[in-house]
């Protein structure tokens, strides 16, 4: 048999095979894989792994391979395996899950009732425990009381409290405290808020309710001030005083009781007083809130009283009051006068001075005079200015179918010499416009039957003076006239003026003055006249010269025209 040589330091699960055989290290020493050394008959198997499991299913052997190293059992399982067994782990037990308890973190359902001791520590809270662990302490600190809300009872939940001060205990200084104490107390309270029951000892501080008050005996002459409660009976009732004003105080040095208001018979004399209700006997200074009757004296003082009067028509107990507010309202007997800011309602006889009249007025007024306002003339009525025998009026008054604001304003100075008429521009100022009877009205004729060229006429015209030769007048070109006794032909005739404002100098052009829409002075082809009414300027009012302006023609274009005869019509301002 030839020799085995198994091999040196092996791993784990390593084989090795010689002559038809298979040997295993499982880690100690080598097994052999082979259960038979020749094919066929037996298990049927020619090598096996440590821990299989030969399994009968009936006729003939199956090979079941070894489970996990992980805490595996076998499981009959023959509707699922082949082999009729499985490997199943076991699981951990936990929450809805039986299994294994382990080292590691796990939670457990259901109630564990356990029959022996405990040993070890446990962390959480119990739900019911019949001992509590115990320190001693000795520090000088609140500590707050445990207690249940049951008398007796399994499970009861103890429970503190912070409200307020608590319900504590100090052990270093010996001390309980709690907001309220109920019951009877015996020793000294140092500080306490409400006692209920019998209190046994000396108290310091402040009692809500007291059924006896300790007084002392004064003689200083100071304010004392009255206590009392706002029921007639009752237990635990406030007392309570007052400083509004000069509060309900008594000095009984000085035998004195003092009020703001004393409701009631009065008998005495009243140092100050500013309110009595009921009989007052005996003397009184100051001031009465009501009084039934006024002392009232004469005067002969030349100088202005203010008038009382009340906000009411009756009544008991109403203020008298006055203005000064402007000029108030006020009398001077000395001469018989009363002034008012305002007089509304009818007034009759010599007004010597009045800001503002409401109703009828009936007498002289004398120096009217309007400075704080507009002059309102309402509901259509109108203005009538009367002649001197107080018969016939001129009116004025707004169209009744005006219907937004208009303002006009008059012109500074009177009109000139003859007939003017007064005139408004779109802004409403008036001006003093002379009536075009009496308006200066000229003719210039620029020449009769001569034959022009194209191009600046040689010949000007002098814009005339007023009727004194040196007025100077403001004219506006009314009319052109033009007629050419040979008609243009295709090219037409057209021209326009120019003016000169310099006088005594060489020819400037100050402006053109053109027909509608700038376009030239005209005469079309077989047509012998022209004339025109709207003017325009390249400058300045349309169509406006001056005393002293010069005018010449600028012919544009000729044509065929011979004989023309050229004129324009100024109109004085």
């Amino acid at each position: 048999m030839p020799d085995i040589d198994f091999p040196v330091n092996p791993s784990l699960n390593a084989t090795y095979s010689k002559d038809g055989k298979t040997w295993i290290w499982d880690g100690s020493r080598w097994r052999t894989n082979n259960i038979l050394s020749y094919s066929g008959g037996g298990t049927g198997y020619a090598s096996y792994t440590t821990g299989d499991l030969l399994v009968g299913t009936g006729n003939s052997l199956i090979k079941f391979s070894v489970g996990q190293n992980n805490f595996q059992y076998l499981r009959v399982d023959s509707a699922n395996s082949a082999s009729g067994v499985t490997w199943i782990s076991l699981p951990l037990a936990g929450v809805g899950q039986s299994g294994l308890v382990s080292n590691s973190d796990q939670t457990f359902e259901g109630v564990k009732t356990f029959s022996s001791s405990i040993i070890g520590n446990l962390t959480g809270s119990a739900t019911t425990s019949e001992n509590l662990n115990v320190t001693t302490t000795t520090r000088s600190l609140t500590h707050y009381l445990t207690f249940t809300n049951q008398s007796s009872g399994s499970g009861l939940a103890l429970t503190t409290s912070a409200v307020g001060i608590g319900f504590t205990v100090n052990p270093a200084q010996n001390t309980l405290a709690a907001g309220t104490f109920i019951g009877n107390l015996s020793g000294t309270a140092v500080t306490a808020t409400n006692f209920y029951g019998t209190l046994t000892g000396n108290v310091t501080g402040t009692a809500t309710t007291s059924q006896n008050v300790n007084v002392t005996t004064t003689t200083r002459s100071l304010t004392h001030y009255l206590t009392f409660t706002n029921a007639t009976s009752g237990s635990g009732l406030a007392l309570t005083t007052s400083a509004i004003g000069i509060g309900f105080t008594v000095n009984p040095s000085q035998n004195t009781l003092a009020a703001g208001i004393f409701i009631g018979n009065l008998s005495g004399t009243a140092a100050t007083a500013t309110n009595f209700y009921g009989a007052l006997t005996g003397n009184i200074t100051g001031t009465a809130t009501t009084s039934q009757s006024i002392n009232v004296n004469t005067t002969t003082i030349n100088q202005n009283h203010y008038l009382l009067f009340s906000n009411r028509s009756s009544g008991s107990g109403v203020a008298l009051t006055t203005s000064t507010i402007g000029i108030g309202f006020t009398v001077n007997p000395a001469e018989n006068t009363l002034s008012a800011g305002l007089f509304a309602g009818n007034i009759s006889g010599t007004a010597a001075t009045f800001a503002n009249i409401y109703g009828n007025t009936f007498g002289s007024l004398t120096g009217v005079e309007f400075s704080g306002g507009d002059v309102l003339i309402k509901t259509g009525k109108s203005l009538k200015i009367y002649e001197a025998n107080n018969v016939y009026n001129t009116s004025f008054k707004a169209n009744s179918s005006l219907a937004g604001n208009t303002d006009y304003t008059l012109p500074v100075g009177k009109p000139g010499t003859g007939a003017s008429i007064l005139q408004s521009d779109t802004a409403g100022s008036m001006i003093w416009v002379k009536a075009a009877s009496n308006k200066a009205t000229y003719v210039l004729s620029f020449g009769a039957g001569f034959t022009p060229t194209t191009g600046l006429d040689s010949v000007s015209i002098a814009i005339p003076y007023a009727n004194d030769g040196s007025t100077q007048l403001t004219y506006t070109l009314k009319r052109v006239e033009v007629r050419t006794e040979t008609e243009p032909g295709a090219s037409t005739l057209s021209f326009y003026f120019e003016r000169h404002t310099a006088g005594n100098a060489t020819w400037a052009s100050a402006n053109t003055i053109k027909g509608a829409a700038s376009a030239n002075f005209s005469v079309a082809q077989n047509n012998y006249s022209n004339s025109f009414t709207t003017i325009t300027s390249s400058s300045g009012n349309n169509g406006e010269v001056q005393s002293g302006n010069y005018l010449r023609v600028n012919f544009a274009t000729v044509g065929t025209a011979a004989n023309v005869s050229i004129s324009i019509m100024i109109q004085e301002n």
